[in-house]
């Protein structure tokens, strides 16, 4: 993946610090996002799984991952670990296979063209029942957020992540112009088609 130009991500629409206590995870976790961006959701995460947890803020361009350690730092938060990293490349994310207890991927697949591998990263980087969270936009609000053709739709959602290791847990209220949905890992091994699935309109 080339560094992307990342939107505006404006998480006011969909406030991170209330959606980290709708999604299962716990004190003591273990768990990464990846497209890290502003940051919001990963110093969210932090403080959720405490200084016996840890945060992994995965993200392509370096600029975004200074100002998080940078942050994170001030904040005096010292479980957020940085890692630079593609997404969507296999091994793209320098995390060790299963070990993970959650991935985060929030206001990213709008503006990722490989898809199905971002989900494959997910399912080799999570443990066993571990849980894969994908918070997007559900639609295009007065020009903020991606462009109408851009939005990926809950049903194209659930597809690729079908496809790709992964089972339905429970949907949660991600805010107005956001959807929410959990996904458990399971055991079978993903769909091994490199392609990405097609994108409902």
């Amino acid at each position: 993946m080339n560094e992307y130009n990342r939107l505006d991500r404006s998480d006011s629409f969909s406030n991170p610090k209330h959606i980290v206590h709708r999604i299962d995870f716990k004190e003591g976790m273990q768990v990464a996002e990846f497209g890290a961006g502003s940051g919001a959701y990963v110093l969210a995460l932090a403080e959720l799984v405490g200084p016996r947890g840890m945060v992994y803020a995965v993200d392509v361009q370096r600029d975004l991952l200074n100002k998080i350690a940078t942050e994170a730092d001030e904040r005096k938060l010292e479980n957020v670990e940085i890692v630079w990293g593609d997404i969507e490349e296999v091994d793209g994310v320098k995390i060790a296979d299963g070990t993970l207890d959650g991935v985060v991927i929030a206001n990213t697949l709008f503006q990722t063209d490989e898809k199905n591998r971002v989900f494959k990263e997910a399912w080799r980087v999570l443990k066993k029942g571990g849980l894969c969270v994908v918070v997007e936009w559900s639609d295009s609000f007065n020009g903020i957020g991606p462009k109408k053709n851009d939005i990926v739709s809950q049903q194209a959602v659930s597809l690729i992540a079908t496809d790709n290791g992964f089972a339905l847990k429970h949907e949660f209220d991600a805010g107005k112009h956001h959807y929410g949905v959990v996904y458990r890992k399971v055991t079978e091994q993903p769909y091994m088609n490199d392609s990405s699935a097609a994108i409902g309109e």
